[in-house]
């Protein structure tokens, strides 16, 4: 949801991309300015022709090193990360005078293009950006970058627009209208939806702490979901069996065919971080924990 944030702000904030996966927006930093340096060189030349509207090869490290120094009042910009080892996904900066208006632009890498990171970039810029004394946002959009066109319109921000020269320009004040409110609020229920469809309607499944053992938690589970009819594909996981209920086993959700949507931890409490991170850096998008341990 659009907020005003206060000048100079130390901005992190986890948001929900609307098929419901979590990234982290942050501002900027200067130790960011390698990763950001790779991030934007190894952009297609048509990805960064449509950013630069002009036919660029690399940017400086000028450019770089300016990006990544964070002073609200004249220039901001927000990194979208994702995983553990903070790979950048896009980012989005606006640049200003000190006047009533900043310019903004966005580069999203081509792959993660469409899940709506220049979109919940833009709303926290324009919090950023009114926090610091801004009234509007401006951009210089090229005709074909119609994606870029779609993030503006579809925003909920009240954009006017103007087309010379096979160029679109567009403004919009930042002052929270409520059909940009509504627009948020509405990604804001789609993405929390889509975000619990892998605990509740998962395609892969995988039990670690599955055993051969009746009596065990891990068994009992697995067996559950197994005579339960689940239509997906089940994964039990344990080290030190070859299969569970006649079902190959496998030693570590490393060694998984894929990533599963859902993982069950039915493991020891002093285990639960260990896996949980594993499961995570894979790709899952779902945990249930079901261990014993942790009082005390």
């Amino acid at each position: 949801m659009f907020a005003i944030l206060p000048d100079g702000a130390d901005y992190r904030e986890f948001v929900l991309l609307k098929d419901g996966r979590s990234i982290l927006l942050r501002l900027a930093a200067p130790e960011d300015a390698d990763q950001v340096e790779q991030f934007i060189n190894s952009r297609t030349k048509q990805t960064l022709a449509l950013r630069f509207m002009a036919g660029v090869a690399r940017v400086s490290r000028k450019f770089v090193e300016d990006l990544c120094e964070c002073d609200p009042r004249r220039w901001a910009c927000l990194l979208a990360v994702e995983g553990e080892d903070q790979r950048i996904l896009g980012l989005g900066n606006y640049v200003g005078d000190g006047g009533n208006l900043a310019e903004v632009a966005f580069l999203v890498a081509e792959e993660d293009q469409g899940r709506g990171i220049a979109t919940l970039i833009l709303e926290k810029l324009g919090g950023l950006a009114a926090g610091a004394g801004y009234v509007g946002f401006e951009a210089e959009v090229l005709f074909e970058n119609q994606k870029m066109v779609r993030v503006f319109r579809d925003s909920g921000f009240e954009t006017r627009q103007a087309l010379e020269g096979g160029i679109i320009h567009v403004r919009f004040p930042l002052n929270a209208p409520e059909a940009m409110r509504e627009r948020a609020a509405t990604r804001e229920r789609v993405a929390v939806a889509n975000s619990l469809v892998p605990l509740f309607r998962p395609k892969t499944v995988a039990v670690v702490g599955a055993s051969r053992d009746p009596s065990s938690l891990g068994n009992a589970l697995f067996r559950n979901i197994l005579q339960g009819r689940f239509k997906g594909t089940l994964y039990p996981v344990n080290p030190r069996a070859h299969a569970i209920e006649g079902v190959r086993a496998y030693p570590s959700l490393s060694d998984l065919p894929e990533a599963p949507d859902l993982v069950i931890l039915a493991v020891p409490a002093s285990k639960v971080l260990t896996v949980a991170r594993r499961a995570l850096d894979m790709g899952s998008r779902g945990l249930l924990v079901l261990a014993a341990g942790f009082a005390g």
